[in-house]
């Protein structure tokens, strides 16, 4: 055995030993404090059950074989001794353990000593059962270790395992200890004493140190290096792990049960403060009643006229009015008056009740100083109920320190006191008020309390028992006590003084009901805790498994990984037309991607050189890589250029080529990129860009055209009529060609309109000049020429509006948002009001849905479709328009309907055309842009138009928007 090894035993050994002899010291213990007659001992707590003679012997014998084995690891005679003693622990636990099971307790578990005390219930002296399976486990695990067959894989791993389950299980019991909810001790069966956790729990360390000990199982794993790992490490760090979860569990648990405590307190104590406030309050209330009468000179002077003349019936029926009014308005029991001589005169009700002692001994106060009086809770010897009662003095007017008589008022409790200090706010099972005052030595139960019938002035307790809240709060305590109530149940409660009284507000609650959630929480972290420790423990037996296999399966892992990232850059290389290239410049060595080989028509294992690389390139690209490259080496500046190059099969390709040095590594590297369906593209935007310019030429003879309307009308009428259809048919003729280029066409429109308003201005503006100079000199025929010309303009003017409306349309980038139509229609339909005022028309608008779209855009679609509707309905004499819609695969299709002019569905597919008019300007005013527009914006939302018609009988105008999904 080499010296780490030998140190390793050794200090294993010495481990053993200490925790053998920590167990059979619990026993020691145990067992001393029978002999004693002293339990607590073996107990540790008097709430907790002590350890059983016989467990202590157990321990006392089955820790000193284990320490003496440690000690003596090769002694043959300490072998045959820790034999004996591992079966004399297993078959006697076994046979215990079967026994309890029927909770049949075999005398000689109490080893002689007379015991018959019981703690909840359950028999003191007897072995738990959880105990008996507890030494029974030990011992096996125990004489597992003494097998000289412990280093086979098999038996090892049983042996660890067990050692292991029973750490963990005795860490649960004990950490249940302290967190003083100790396991079972609710139940009929025989729960482990805390001695006994705390020994099992050295035991079970022990034997898991021994076992790892003797089977030669250090977790001796190959690193990466190849070195050898350490002994105890992964050991280490389960214990680590499993002391952090107990801790973190404990400290959890703390923690929720500290935030109840003060939870519950909070509540106790607002409850004791609102009740303490209310009966303030009502204190104050009922000697606010008493002002009624106290120093009522009116009062007084009826009093004063019904005492002189009994016979005076206005003011005994006045006295009664007054007395009755306040009994019932403030839920007064009783109210009488009474003479000096203590003479009932009235009262309300009117039964006569026998005066006692005590009214005398008020009354007389009352008498002495002239002051309102409050009568503390009484029992009334006429009926035996508990009353309260408001003494005051009834004053003369002009003798306030003689009264003239004495009105009381009767309160019962029952009715409104009692109620509002037993109202609990929250339901509760045992929570409830106590108002209590002293009397003599003793503390006085003034309610009727939840547990105790008739306590209210029956109950007493003396104020020796300073254990109860209720003395506590007698004896000047105020805020959160614990004791023991008057049924001997300890509780919580919150204690004060009513200002001013002599009452006292106890408010409290059973502690087994605040902590019973506490309970189930406490559960649940055991559960939780038991659970992270099992996978902890199980997660460093995996990692302990697998270590081994860690770096090959890492390596693998890489390779694959590896060719997982080549497989996927290959192939976004392809999809992107990008390969990358790297060039030496000292050794010349030139290497291509893939994808660059794929580029140049080349096999991918095709070896490039300088020289063959520079060959690919057209005859005037070649001297421009050159330079870059150069550059690039000497100067350190990065390139980007776009080549051209001739494949290995001659096909003719276009390359953008990136590159950049790196000095300290001598490489120049970049990427190469295919760019021949970019310049394809470039090359037919060009060829777009010639039409364009074709057009505009058209738009120039166009502008030289509208000049010459100032030499005739006529002239520039049929020339725009000609314009127009040369445009219509040219329009048509090209339409299929120019779908492609939209945007081109949308530049054209723009530029045409705009340039369009320069011969209009001059127009415009000769015009006026003739007008203002030679309007009266012209003759009938002249002037009409003259505003022909000038309404033609006008016209021309709003069409080439429209037409850069419709150019702007198709350039605008949408802005979407969420759109209310309902919102929307209603702002059209304002800012067509003009036209609408005068007409009748009678609208169907349905309620829309919110749609995600442009709002200026959707608001001119609708504008335009309205003012449509409202414009070719204008000739009948009951105009109908109605807006609807529906859903269908995910759209929806809104619709206009008009019962107008409708038009001939053979001319539908002019209806969308830039200047397409089914109807002349004579018949209806327009340009023909507006349903282009729409068509246009509806486009843009991805949706589609159309429309549906009958000639005179109206038209049905359709288009579609998507719905928009999350």
């Amino acid at each position: 055995m080499n010296n780490s090894k030998r140190t390793e035993h050794y200090t294993g050994n010495v481990a053993v030993m200490a925790a053998g002899i920590l167990t059979s010291a619990f026993g020691l213990l145990a067992m001393i404090g029978w002999i004693l007659h002293l339990p607590m001992i073996a107990s540790f707590s008097v709430d907790y059950i002590p350890m059983a003679p016989s467990t202590a012997l157990f321990f006392i014998l089955i820790g000193t074989a284990l320490a003496l084995r440690s000690r003596l690891p090769h002694n043959r005679g300490t072998y045959f001794a820790s034999l004996s003693i591992g079966l004399l622990v297993a078959v006697p636990g076994t046979i215990f353990f079967i026994s309890s099971l029927g909770q049949k307790y075999m005398p000689i578990e109490k080893l002689g000593f007379s015991i018959t005390e019981t703690l909840n219930g359950i028999p003191i002296g007897h072995m738990s059962p959880v105990t008996a399976v507890g030494f029974a486990a030990c011992a096996l695990v125990f004489l597992l270790t003494l097998s000289k067959t412990i280093e086979r894989s098999r038996r090892a791993w049983i042996t660890l395992v067990l050692a292991l389950i029973l750490v963990l299980t005795w860490l649960l019991f004990l950490f249940a200890y302290l967190l003083q909810t100790p396991m079972m001790y609710s139940g009929d069966v025989i729960p482990p004493a805390l001695p006994t956790s705390l020994a099992f729990l050295f035991l079970a360390v022990g034997l898991l140190i021994s076992a790892v000990v003797q089977s030669g199982h250090y977790i001796k794993i190959k690193s990466a290096s190849g070195k050898k790992e350490v002994p105890y490490v992964f050991l280490l760090i389960f214990i680590f792990l499993t002391a952090g979860i107990l801790t973190g569990g404990y400290l959890a648990f703390q923690g929720f049960e500290k935030n109840f405590r003060e939870e519950v307190e909070e509540q106790l104590s607002a409850v004791s403060e609102l009740k303490v406030t209310q009966l303030s309050r009502w204190r104050k209330e009922r000697l606010g009643d008493a002002n009624i009468f106290y120093k009522n000179y009116s009062f007084s002077e009826l009093v004063k006229r019904y005492s002189k003349n009994p016979l005076d019936a206005d003011a005994k029926k006045r006295i009664q009015t007054w007395i009755k009014q306040v009994a019932e308005s403030y839920n007064y029991n009783r109210i009488c008056l009474h003479n000096m001589a203590g003479t009932e005169l009235i009262s309300f009700p009117q039964k006569h009740i026998h005066a006692t002692d005590l009214f005398s001994d008020l009354s007389a106060k009352v008498k002495e100083t002239g002051k309102v009086e409050f009568q503390d809770f009484y029992i009334d010897e006429d009926d035996k109920k508990v009353y309260i009662s408001v003494f005051l003095p009834i004053l003369d007017e002009y003798d306030n320190k003689n009264p003239i008589g004495v009105a009381i008022l009767r309160i019962d409790p029952y009715e409104y006191l009692y109620p509002l200090i037993e109202k609990w706010p929250i339901p509760s099972k045992t929570a409830e008020t106590l108002i209590i005052r002293r009397d003599g030595n003793q503390v006085l139960f003034l309610n009727n309390i939840r547990f105790k019938k008739n306590a209210a002035l029956n109950l007493r307790i003396p104020l020796t028992n300073e254990s109860l809240p209720a003395v506590k709060a007698i004896s000047g305590k105020t805020g959160i006590v614990e004791g023991i109530d008057y049924r001997g149940v300890p509780v919580i409660a919150a204690v004060r003084a009513v200002p001013d009284s002599p009452w006292f507000i106890v408010a409290r609650m059973d502690l087994d009901e605040i902590y019973e959630p506490l309970s189930e929480r406490f559960w649940m972290i055991i559960i939780f805790v038991g659970t992270l420790i099992i996978g902890t423990g199980w997660g460093v037996f995996l990692v302990w498994r697998q270590e081994n296999n860690r770096f090959y399966r890492e390596q693998y892992k890489s390779a694959e990984a590896l060719k997982l990232n080549k497989r996927m850059l290959n192939e976004a290389e392809r999809l992107g037309k990008v390969g990358g290239w790297e060039f030496d410049i000292d050794t010349k060595e030139l290497i291509w991607s893939e994808e660059v080989c794929r580029i140049h028509e080349v096999d991918v294992n095709f070896q490039p050189t300088i020289e063959k690389g520079i060959n690919f390139y057209a005859p005037a690209s070649r001297p421009v890589i050159e330079r870059a490259v150069q550059r690039s080496i000497v100067q350190s500046e990065p390139f980007d250029v776009e080549l051209e190059i001739i494949t290995a099969k001659n096909n003719l390709r276009w390359v953008h080529a990136i590159g950049n040095v790196d000095q300290e590594r001598r490489k120049v590297f970049g990427f190469f990129q295919d760019i021949t369906e970019r310049k394809q593209a470039e090359d037919k935007a060009l060829e777009s860009q010639d039409e364009l310019k074709k057009a505009l030429e058209i738009s120039n003879q166009s502008r030289q055209t509208l000049l010459s309307v100032l030499e005739d009308h006529q002239i520039v009428e049929k020339e725009i009529q000609k314009l127009n259809k040369e445009l219509e048919q040219r329009v048509i003729d090209r339409t299929a060609q120019l779908e492609a280029s939209n945007k081109e066409l949308e530049a054209f429109s723009y530029s045409v309109s705009h340039d369009l308003r320069a011969p209009l201005r001059h127009i415009n503006g000769y015009v006026d000049m003739l007008n203002k100079k030679y309007y009266e000199t012209f003759d009938e025929k002249a002037r009409y020429y003259l505003d022909t010309i000038t309404d033609s303009s006008k016209r021309m003017g709003i069409l080439i509006d429209d037409l850069l409306q419709f150019s702007r349309t198709g350039r605008k980038e949408l802005s979407n948002s969420e759109i209310d139509l309902n919102v929307l229609i209603r702002e059209v339909l304002k800012e067509l009001e003009h036209i609408i005022v005068e007409r009748k028309i009678k609208w169907d608008i349905q309620d829309l849905p919110q749609v995600f779209g442009d709002y200026a855009l959707l608001k001119l679609v609708w504008t335009n479709l309205i003012d449509n509707a409202i414009k070719y309905t204008r000739n009948q004499t009951s105009a109908k328009i109605s807006i609807k819609f529906k859903i269908e695969a995910k759209n929806y299709i809104f619709c206009i309907q008009d019962n107008g002019t409708g038009f001939d569905m053979k001319y539908a597919h002019k209806l969308f055309g830039v200047f397409q008019r089914l109807h002349s300007q004579a018949e209806f005013e327009g340009t023909g842009i507006g349903l282009a527009n729409v068509q246009r914006i509806i486009n843009k939302h991805a949706g589609k138009v159309w429309a549906e018609a009958k000639l005179n009988k109206g038209a049905s105008f359709y288009f579609t928007l998507p719905i928009k999904t999350e």
